[in-house]
C-alpha cells in the first residue's frame, strides 16, 4: 500500500490532484506540501534500488529531486519515506537513507529542485516532520517491540533536534508503524 502524508491547513488543499496527476505504484511513499503558492508533492518511488525522490508539480510533470550532501557529494543510494515542513519561507524534507535519517533544504530561495542534505545524529526510518519543523516522528528499533515510535524535538528550526525518545504511550510489542 501506499504511505501517504497530507496536510490540510489551506482550506480545501490538493483538491485538485488527480491519480493521473502522479505515477504511483505499492512501491510509493507520498508526502503533498504547499509552498511558493503552489501545491507540491514528493514520492520515493522505483520498484528496484535504487528508489529515488521525485518533485512533482500539479501540472503532471514529475522531476528527479537533486540531493546533495552538505560537502557537494551527491546523494544517489536509496532514499524513502519523504515529509515535508512547509509553514516555513522555506521547507524542510526528511527523509531516510541507510537506516539513517536526513534533513534537507532547499539550496538556494525558490529552487525547489535542488536540496542540500546533512544526516541527522540518531538512525531511523519513515520519518514525519510536523508544519513548523519542530516535531519529528520516526521508527526505529526499541525495547517494546521492533519498530518503535520515537520523537525528537527542537526550540527553533536553528536547532539541532533533541535525543529521541520513545513514544511509550503509543509503543507496544508489535510493529507500531506497518
Amino acid at each position: 500500500g501506499y504511505f501517504m502524508t497530507s496536510r490540510s491547513g489551506q482550506g480545501e488543499p490538493f483538491g485538485d490532484w488527480e491519480p493521473s496527476d502522479l505515477v504511483l505504484d505499492e512501491q510509493d511513499d507520498l508526502t503533498f506540501f504547499f509552498v511558493q503558492g503552489q501545491e507540491w508533492a514528493i514520492q520515493a518511488t522505483g520498484t528496484s534500488s535504487p528508489r529515488v525522490l521525485e518533485l512533482c508539480a500539479l501540472n503532471n510533470t514529475c522531476a528527479v529531486l537533486t540531493l546533495s550532501e552538505q560537502g557537494g557529494a551527491p546523494i544517489v543510494d536509496d532514499v524513502d519515506g519523504p515529509s515535508v515542513a512547509d509553514d516555513l519561507a522555506a521547507p524542510i524534507l526528511v527523509f531516510n537513507r541507510a537506516d539513517a535519517l536526513w534533513l534537507a533544504r532547499p539550496s538556494s530561495v525558490g529552487a525547489l529542485d535542488d536540496w542540500k542534505a546533512e544526516a541527522l545524529p540518531f538512525p531511523g526510518g519513515d520519518p514525519a516532520i510536523s508544519p513548523d519543523g519542530l516535531f519529528l516522528v520516526f521508527e526505529r528499533k526499541g525495547a517494546d517491540g521492533p519498530n518503535d515510535l520515537w520523537m525528537a524535538r527542537r526550540e527553533s528550526i536553528d536547532e539541532g533536534f533533541s535525543e529521541p525518545e520513545p513514544l511509550v504511550a503509543v509503543n507496544s510489542l508489535a510493529a507500531d508503524l506497518e
